[in-house]
Parts: C-alpha cells; structure tokens; sequence
C-alpha cells in the first residue's frame, strides 16, 4: 500500500474564502484542522456523511439511518471550520477527488510520509491511481 501526504491543508488559508481564525498562523493551520477533527471523536461513522455545518445522514447504498462522517467528511468538515473554505461545494469532498485534485484547484504539493506533519492529509490505497480512483479509498490527518 503506498501512502502520500498532501500538505494542502496548510495551503488552503491562502485561499479561503473567509478565515475565521485569523489569528492562526498558517504553519500552524494543519494543527489547527487536527484539533477540530479530534473534537468529533465518538461521532459514529456514516457513509457519505458530513457537510460544513457538521455531521449528516448517511447516503446510498449505505442508508442504515446512522448521522456522522466518513473519512473525507470529516476531514472536509474540519478544513470548513478551520478556514471557512467548503471543499463540499468545489467538488473536493470525495477522496480521489482530493488525491487527484491539481495544484491550481487545491495548490497542494505531494510529500514524501517521512515529511509528514500533524494535520497533513494523507491518503490510503493500492497504488493511489488517479485512472482508477477506487484505488484511493481513505483519507486521514497525520497525528
């Protein structure tokens, strides 16, 4: 399993639309994103859940009734709270749409995971193949 670490979060302040924390310097902005993600501890997973204003429903085929966030939601979620920039909206809320994203729509910049710091997506999967995206089937934050 090859895992890759997107430092886009950090660079994500740059382009918000509104950042709420202003006082959040940005090295320590994937920190920050961290912390909040940490906050939804206990929250039950729900496939496809999660939205800017917190955990949601979950969706086909998974429709077991269940309110929460799967991997990407959460992360998208934090990011939102964070730096009020809604990967929701811009088509970045599944995780290959994250992974596979260019540098002009999310100007992120691939590490190396021995370059990882706390807050850095990271991104699980078999080759982590942007022809075939169910490849790429987790997103995380770095602890």
């Amino acid at each position: 399993m090859n895992f890759f670490v997107a430092t886009f979060l950090v660079t994500l302040v740059t382009s918000a639309v509104a950042v709420p924390h202003s006082n959040i310097s940005s090295s320590d902005v994937g920190k920050e994103i961290l912390s909040t993600a940490m906050t939804a501890k206990g929250t039950p997973y729900a496939w496809g859940g999660g939205a800017c204003s917190g955990p949601t429903d979950d969706q086909p085929p998974y429709d077991y009734g269940d309110v929460g966030y799967d991997c990407s939601g959460l992360v998208c979620w934090a990011v939102c709270k964070v730096t009020g920039r809604d990967l929701f909206t811009e088509g970045l809320r599944v995780t290959s749409s994250m992974y596979c994203a260019s540098e002009s729509k999310l100007e992120y910049k691939k590490y190396p995971l021995s370059q990882r710091r706390a807050g850095d997506a990271i991104f699980f999967g078999g080759e982590c193949d942007c022809n075939d995206r169910s490849s790429i089937h987790h997103v995380g934050l770095m602890m």
